[in-house]
């Protein structure tokens, strides 16, 4: 099984709006399944800041080891 993921939005009818790119590599007529993910109060901004934190801990991190490295010569 293959999974794709990507954000669409629901219409005011209730229909998902898939995106236009990937149209060609779903398989036409044929069931899906589905996980649909809706985020809470607050969340979204969360989502948002979630690559800013990992990046910045990581870089303090990796900044950390090179200090270690340092001392232990």
């Amino acid at each position: 099984m293959k999974a794709y993921e990507f954000t669409a939005e629901i219409t005011a009818e209730g229909a998902i709006l898939l995106p236009s790119e990937l149209a060609p590599v779903l398989p036409a007529g044929q069931p899906l399944r589905l996980l649909i993910l809706v985020p809470e109060d607050g969340e979204a901004q969360r989502e948002e800041e979630w690559p800013k934190l990992t990046a910045e801990e990581f870089y303090a991190a990796v900044a950390g080891a090179g200090a270690e490295e340092e001392q232990a010569q």
